[in-house]
């Protein structure tokens, strides 16, 4: 993803959700298992901010607070940038 434009990325896969307030989702499956990644842009130009893993189990995230723990990390690494981890890979 990091190496196309957001317009380039297939919406059956990567998404801004509805009431997310900025928070994506990307969406695979492996082994059965539907993996659903939240993340934000940020917090610098260029970079995106995994917040946290989920699953999805019946339209539902697993855990039932994901959307609020991917709320509010994306909140803290806003106000405090210092506070994400980098990884280049």
């Amino acid at each position: 993803l990091k190496d196309r434009r957001t317009a380039e990325w297939s919406y059956d896969y990567v998404h801004p959700l509805t009431n997310g307030d900025g928070v994506w989702e990307i969406k695979f499956e492996a082994s059965g298992i539907a993996y659903r990644p939240l993340f934000c842009f940020g917090p610098y130009p260029q970079e995106m901010s995994i917040l946290i893993f989920a699953e999805e189990q019946g339209g539902k995230f697993r855990p039932p607070t994901a959307m609020q723990t991917a709320m509010s990390r994306m909140q803290e690494i806003r106000q405090h940038p210092d506070r994400a981890l980098i990884h280049d890979g």
